[in-house]
């Protein structure tokens, strides 16, 4: 497919992306793969940009990382199988954190946001000079 259908693509979004049901996307990845994934990815990045900003880095990087398995991945099955493996692990991360969590010590975890530590602020000469030390 030329860069000219690409466009005709993109400029054939419907409006109703989000309302499209289940079998509908199954046919259209059927029916034509490549505009199916032009849906898709509109899809997400629409979905990343109503997220709060704080989450849209995130996200985008969560996106990157999917759609170069995507690239890499020989089949459709093996994407998948990277995806649910890429899950897994943030679910082992996240399972880990509650850990944590659960054993700390409720006191000391008052404690630490109550009382940062401190640090030694080193003093920065704009001249670039060095100070003899008296």
């Amino acid at each position: 497919m030329s860069s000219e259908d690409d466009r005709e693509i993109v400029q054939d979004f419907p409006d109703n992306l989000q309302e499209l049901s289940f079998d509908e996307w199954c046919d259209l990845h059927q029916s034509d793969p490549r505009r199916f994934d032009s849906y898709r990815l509109k899809v997400l990045n629409d979905l990343i940009d109503s997220a709060p900003a704080e989450s849209k880095p995130r996200l985008r990087g969560l996106l990157f990382r999917m759609e170069g398995e995507s690239r890499r991945s020989k089949s459709r099955l093996g994407y998948n199988l990277c995806l649910s493996s890429m899950m897994m692990e943030m679910l082992d991360e996240m399972r880990a954190q509650i850990h944590l969590l659960c054993a700390a010590d409720i006191n000391e975890l008052k404690e630490q946001a109550v009382n940062p530590a401190s640090a030694k602020v080193i003093p920065f000469n704009a001249s670039g000079k060095t100070e003899e030390p008296n």
